[in-house]
């Protein structure tokens, strides 16, 4: 705890407007003490949701540490968290143990690679809040990971020079662009991949040798035959009456 005060280089004490100034004020002189040259600035948590804080310019959030009942965490708010800290910055918040597994895992989910709650050293962050807040709920640290979100993947094929996603949140450039190469045309030929024989017609007696039919099928006898059909079947025998 003493060591992350004492690395950090500006720090953010977010709080809510019902909160107690003095209170503030005693909470911000023991941050600053504790962080030695640390910069720190205190700002209300409906004007950090409006404000436009540059990326990744925050080491350390002191979040609703100053106020006796716990405020809620919504996703929106854990994004700003999550722009405005450098890569491995902290973030100190109390959470109430009915609602860690969803907070905890709103976090995760957007960027904060490691959450855990915090022993009674810390205890002076928390003690601002009640003691019934206290018994229901645990003082978090959540860091953001050690690498900025985005990479540079070079992807090739026709018509497309260069495809590349640039990691540089905040400092003005594209997340993916693409530069068009107007020298290679986009279409493809489909007879190109037809060969010089694609229109011949196939061939029985070369797929199945030169063969003769045997099925000797007599032609019709209606033709071919002068019989009728009674001189095939004998006459009927009168009897003697």
């Amino acid at each position: 705890m003493d060591e992350i005060l004492g690395n950090a280089k500006n720090i953010l004490i977010l709080w809510t407007v019902d909160a107690d100034q003095d209170k503030l004020s005693a909470f911000q002189d023991t941050v600053r003490t504790k962080s030695k040259t640390a910069q720190i600035a205190p700002e209300k948590v409906q004007d950090f949701s409006q404000s436009r804080r540059a990326t990744s310019s925050i080491d350390l959030i002191f979040f609703d540490l100053i106020n006796k009942k716990d405020s809620a965490i919504d996703t929106d708010l854990i994004t700003q968290f999550f722009r405005v800290l450098r890569p491995n910055g902290y973030l100190f918040t109390h959470i109430e143990h009915a609602e860690q597994a969803r907070i905890i895992n709103n976090f995760k989910m957007c960027g904060f690679d490691s959450c855990n709650p915090l022993d009674s050293n810390s205890s002076f962050l928390i003690e601002n809040k009640s003691d019934e807040v206290k018994k229901m709920g645990s003082l978090w640290l959540c860091q953001k990971p050690s690498f900025d979100i985005g990479y540079s993947v070079p992807l090739q094929r026709p018509g497309v020079a260069l495809m590349r996603q640039i990691s540089g949140v905040g400092r003005g450039r594209k997340m993916w662009t693409v530069d068009h190469d107007d020298s290679e045309d986009d279409s493809v030929d489909i007879h190109g991949f037809q060969g010089a024989d694609h229109e011949q017609k196939p061939n029985v007696q070369n797929s199945f040798g030169n063969t003769k039919s045997t099925n000797n099928i007599p032609s019709d006898t209606s033709t071919s035959s002068s019989s009728k059909p009674s001189d095939h079947f004998p006459k009927p025998m009168m009897s003697d009456v």
